[in-house]
């Protein structure tokens, strides 16, 4: 059997899959039957699979020879977690050699002191409606229907949890972790697309961006999980205007926009700090944060309340202001 064959279909679902599921059960027990596979996913994930459902996964496994079986034992194929790592230390040295050398090619040409412009995402592109929908509403009300609760109970649990598990997972923005942990069955792209219509850029994003772009590298810095934000790229196509993109917690494993997370990213552009600007609307992980490691940010408030020089009330404003930098 290719190779292709024996990796592709797996770990495309965000561990979400029943598949990715059984593997992880297996993965903390060597020699189990399908019965005890059941009752484990099941206790496990909090799902309502039948047992019909996962006795075919583990007939499909066998078929791929991600499993093996003797009499009514199953385990993981060793040959398959082989071709797994050697998939990985490819990808690995892929991934090094282009964040150390591609990257940093492929910047636009310019004569300009600037060379990078990185963008926040939510709060500086688009608002935060969309967002607030998901995890303040839709959450919710599906862990109320669960539960057979209220909608201010289940409110009230799911916020609670929210806060308890701040900072002790890397997948606290995840919405498949959270659908997991609730016992929600379903994915959120299927919860999602009643009401992705609420993802609105403002105004000013798409010709700012433009006119950037034809002589800068303009990337996104966000601490939006990659979920959501290659969704909102697609909205009008934002997505066009950006060489990079970069999420704080899918690609750095980072809760917040730390010193080390913008360095990295400098690394991977091959730009020092005080080639690059940004952008965005929290006053330490936009502003403090990257201008501590030199790199010079501005602070966007769309109320017009702050009256600082670095902040800006719009990103017209800001274009002029690189303007003047440059």
């Amino acid at each position: 059997m290719a190779k292709a064959n024996l990796i592709g279909p797996l770990f495309m679902n965000g561990g979400s899959s029943l598949s990715d599921r059984v593997l992880d059960i297996l993965s903390n027990n060597h020699h189990l039957t399908a019965k005890q596979i059941y009752y484990l996913v099941r206790s496990k994930f909090g799902t309502s699979q039948s047992y019909q459902a996962i006795h075919k996964t583990l007939h499909n496994l066998v078929k791929m020879k991600v499993l093996k079986k003797d009499k009514n034992l199953y385990w993981i194929n060793q040959e398959w977690l082989d071709l797994l790592d050697d998939f990985a230390g490819r990808a690995r040295e892929t991934m090094k050699r282009r964040n150390t050398r591609d990257i940093g090619v492929q910047l636009k040409k310019t004569k300009k002191k600037i060379k990078v412009i990185s963008f926040d995402m939510d709060g500086c592109l688009s608002d935060n409606n969309f967002d607030d929908i998901f995890w303040d509403r839709e959450i919710p009300k599906l862990v109320a229907e669960l539960k057979k609760i209220s909608f201010e109970d289940a409110y009230r649990y799911v916020v609670h949890e929210y806060e308890r598990l701040w900072g002790k997972t890397d997948d606290w923005r995840n919405p498949n972790f959270w659908l997991n942990h609730f016992g929600i069955n379903k994915s959120w792209e299927e919860i999602m697309a009643n009401f992705k219509k609420e993802i609105k850029h403002y105004g000013d994003s798409a010709p700012v961006l433009k006119n950037l772009q034809k002589e800068y590298t303009v990337v996104i810095t966000s601490h939006a999980d990659r979920n959501f934000l290659d969704l909102k790229l697609k909205i009008d196509s934002l997505g066009r205007y950006f060489d990079y993109t970069f999420s704080t917690p899918s690609d750095f494993n980072s809760m917040k926009k730390s010193t080390d997370v913008y360095k990295k990213i400098c690394n991977m552009l091959g730009i020092k700090p005080h080639e690059m600007v940004h952008i965005g609307d929290h006053y330490e992980f936009d502003y403090v944060v990257p201008m501590s490691i030199g790199i010079r940010s501005f602070l966007i408030d769309r109320s017009g309340k702050l009256r600082e020089d670095y902040v800006v009330r719009n990103l017209y404003a800001f274009e002029t202001k690189i303007k003047e930098l440059s």
